[in-house]
């Protein structure tokens, strides 16, 4: 190991730290920190002094997940639930006052996405409002929307008037 003048290194009871000037390198209790010497996760990354922080957090193996942390209340989760099974669902979670919501849900074993729901019951579910910029169709000529010209087709994909229903 090269040590920088200055640097120390602490062991006490199979804990280590190594310190330099403000930078902290700490093992204690299996988790490893850096810039702090009382890391909580497996790997626990202090930001610095305005108290911020950045951590990666790794679950167990149903449900494993990366925690970004901006400070102690709000947060984001991107996190793997794969239930032992190869198709693993990525859930993207945040969080504010410890109030936990998922934003975006993607069911690996159909391909379903969910906005706003982790239960995507459709390929596309939406929790809440949805705008659309540029045409929308349905089952190619269900439903068609034309926003170029503000008409809307039930039966056909080319609407010639306001609503046109064939």
């Amino acid at each position: 190991i090269f040590l920088a003048s200055g640097a120390v290194i602490n062991f006490n009871n199979g804990d280590v730290t190594l310190t330099h000037a403000t930078d902290i390198l700490a093992i204690e209790g299996g988790n490893v920190g850096i810039g702090t010497t009382s890391p909580t996760s497996l790997l626990d990354v202090y930001g610095g002094s305005s108290g911020g922080r950045a951590s990666i957090i790794l679950g167990d193996s149903a449900t494993e997940y990366l925690n970004l942390t901006s400070d102690n209340t709000d947060i984001m989760k991107i996190q793997a639930i794969s239930a032992g099974s190869a198709n693993t669902d990525m859930n993207f979670i945040a969080s504010s006052s410890g109030t936990e919501s998922s934003r975006l849900y993607i069911a690996g074993g159909t391909g379903s996405i969910g906005i706003g729901t982790a239960t995507p019951n459709e390929r596309l579910a939406v929790s809440g409002n949805a705008s659309i910029t540029g045409n929308l169709s349905v089952d190619g000529s269900t439903l068609f929307v034309d926003e170029r010209n503000n008409r809307v087709g039930i039966g056909t994909a080319t609407p010639v008037i306001g609503l046109h229903v064939t």
